[in-house]
């Protein structure tokens, strides 16, 4: 079985992800965390890209078709989520419980943060993205989710649209959402109720 944990930064998804690998581990179920917010197989060829220094006509080069080339990124990445999905999430959870801290959705919203993608390719790659068996969203206050920062690196526009995106997907892709304003006892009552609701354990 695979569960999902997303949402903004700050929703607590790391805090909950070990509450529920603790919960299950209790119940005698063999669980493991997976973190596929990074790249599966291209981070291996961008670390490739990373050790060799590109020469000054490449940097040149780089720089002309780095717009044709983030336009292309979430298209290349998507392969990249469903080479993770499958080899690294899929196989493993017919064996065990594999609980997600994050999951693709959340590299969709950082596509659309940053413009790598127009609304309509964003909302084509959320239905391609390989769905969990169960996936809950983390959301909540953007003052809140600011508030929780560890570090002061983003404004509160930026949680704002982070909260308005996940509240998009979670009506997109009729995903249940947890408001994260509420007390940790009250948000880990909630993401159970879902989970039993959604799956016999």
């Amino acid at each position: 079985m695979i569960i999902s944990l997303i949402g903004p930064d700050g929703a607590g998804k790391s805090t909950h992800v070990k509450y529920l690998k603790e919960y299950f581990k209790k119940l005698d179920f063999e669980t493991e965390i997976v973190y596929p917010f990074n790249y599966f197989i291209l981070r291996k060829v961008l670390n490739i890209f990373k050790n060799n220094k590109p020469s000054k006509k490449t940097k040149q080069n780089l720089k002309i078709n780095n717009i044709s080339l983030f336009k292309l990124w979430p298209i290349i990445s998507l392969f990249d989520n469903y080479l993770h999905y499958l080899l690294g999430i899929k196989l493993k959870s017919s064996q065990k419980i594999i609980i997600t801290d994050r999951y693709f959705y959340d590299l969709a919203t950082a596509f659309k943060e940053f413009g790598y993608t127009t609304n309509y390719l964003y909302k084509i790659y959320l239905k391609a993205i390989p769905k969990p068996d169960i996936c809950i969203i983390l959301n909540g206050n953007p003052q809140t989710l600011k508030s929780r920062e560890h570090k002061d690196k983003h404004s509160i526009d930026f949680f704002e649209r982070q909260h308005k995106r996940y509240k998009q997907i979670s009506k997109y892709l009729k995903i249940p959402s947890v408001n994260i304003d509420k007390s940790m006892r009250a948000c880990r009552k909630e993401i159970l109720r879902i989970i039993y609701e959604k799956a016999t354990i």
